[in-house]
């Protein structure tokens, strides 16, 4: 019975902000598994910018990474709409490459006092 009051009192709170980023990288997680990704890395920086890595073989084909910008752009329309997507390659020191995905709402881009910040 402690078991079932605690799912009731739980399920009147108002999910917060971990929870709600705990699911989404959950689902996310799921999906690209289904798609044939398997070393993915889903976290938030200090700023809550949504950062997905993804970590491909070393020699990987162009097919498979053509399937991983799919896969972004699906994530971005179906999941994360209202966010922007900036992307990055890096390499790890085992020469394979990480497609960095940093997503953020509009809002939290960049802002700029326009009167205070321009150079005349």
């Amino acid at each position: 019975m402690k078991f079932l009051k605690y799912l009731n009192e739980r399920a009147q709170e108002e999910p917060t902000f971990e929870d709600e980023f705990n699911y989404v990288s959950s689902t996310v997680r799921q999906m690209a598994r289904a798609q044939g990704f398997s070393d993915v890395d889903i976290y938030l920086d200090k700023d809550e910018i949504f950062i997905m890595e993804i970590v491909l073989n070393p020699t990987e084909t162009f097919e498979n990474v053509i399937r991983l910008m799919e896969f972004v752009e699906k994530i971005q329309k179906d999941i994360l709409v209202d966010f922007k997507c900036d992307m990055d390659l890096w390499e790890t020191k085992k020469k394979a490459p990480i497609f960095t995905f940093e997503f953020y709402q509009s809002t939290t881009g960049p802002k700029y006092d326009y009167e205070n910040d321009l150079p005349f």
